[in-house]
């Protein structure tokens, strides 16, 4: 089952990439945002209430912290999306929001293994091989500096809520020993 579910969820975030970079060139990165944000949270209240559970205050905060960086990290992507190739764009933040929970795990005294730690170092010049990517007739054949900016930054976003997300569901185990 967690097969599948990895799956639909890889699935779900590369259509959700092509249509929201797509939107984002035709509409302002805010308003495609927000139809993401306001889309994608009708599904998890939808989600929440059929699954059930008990809801508190530190669930509440965790959720919002984690919602805010992810709204923000979305609304740079979209906007990085606009202004340069998706091609560059997308792998640029998905290599960097899988750096930062490994950063976080780290200096939360997480030691990764061998092979992890191997990728996460391959993850690096990868960055500057998806930048020389060839381009389709009509892109530009550079990326602008603000391009790629805004990528990585939306990337530490993107990892910034993944690592809100981590903490809030292994901290209190970790440190109620």
């Amino acid at each position: 089952m967690s097969i599948v579910l990895a799956l639909l969820s890889a699935a779900s975030y590369g259509v959700a990439d092509f249509l929201g970079g797509t939107a984002s060139r035709r509409l302002h990165a805010l308003v495609v945002t927000l139809i993401a944000m306001v889309s994608g949270s009708v599904v998890i209240v939808v989600v929440c209430l059929a699954v059930g559970g008990v809801l508190t205050g530190r669930d509440v905060a965790w959720s919002a912290a984690a919602g805010v960086a992810g709204a923000l990290a979305l609304a740079t992507f979209y906007s990085a999306l606009a202004k340069g190739p998706m091609g560059v764009v997308a792998p640029l933040s998905a290599v960097t929001s899988a750096v930062v929970p490994v950063l976080v795990g780290l200096a939360l005294g997480e030691r990764p293994s061998t092979v992890s730690t191997v990728g996460v170092v391959l993850a690096l010049p990868a960055i500057a091989l998806v930048a020389r990517e060839r381009r389709l007739p009509g892109e530009p054949k550079r990326v602008a500096p603000s391009t790629v900016m805004r990528a990585l930054a939306a990337g530490i976003g993107f990892g910034g809520y993944l690592a809100v997300s981590y903490t809030h569901l292994t901290l209190p185990t970790i440190y109620s020993v």
